[in-house]
């Protein structure tokens, strides 16, 4: 039962912000360009030439980004 009232919360959370959502990408360029990405429709572009390499490292805290400075 309380995952259906959080389910319901959250669906009349995302109707109250769909006016806002519309409006930014009507009128600013910049949502417009990542707005599928933002929904989840569409993963963003990440290229990475063969000679380079690269370690990705989620960090959280600022804490945590200094610490996986050292490597």
């Amino acid at each position: 039962m309380v995952k259906f009232i959080y389910n319901l919360f959250l669906f009349f959370v995302a109707l109250l912000m769909l006016p806002k959502a519309l409006w930014d990408l009507i009128f600013y360029k910049k949502y417009r360009r990542f707005f599928a990405e933002k929904l989840g429709w569409k993963t963003p572009n990440f290229s990475i030439s063969k000679s380079s390499l690269c370690i990705w490292i989620h960090a959280v805290s600022m804490g945590e980004t200094k610490a996986v400075i050292s490597l």
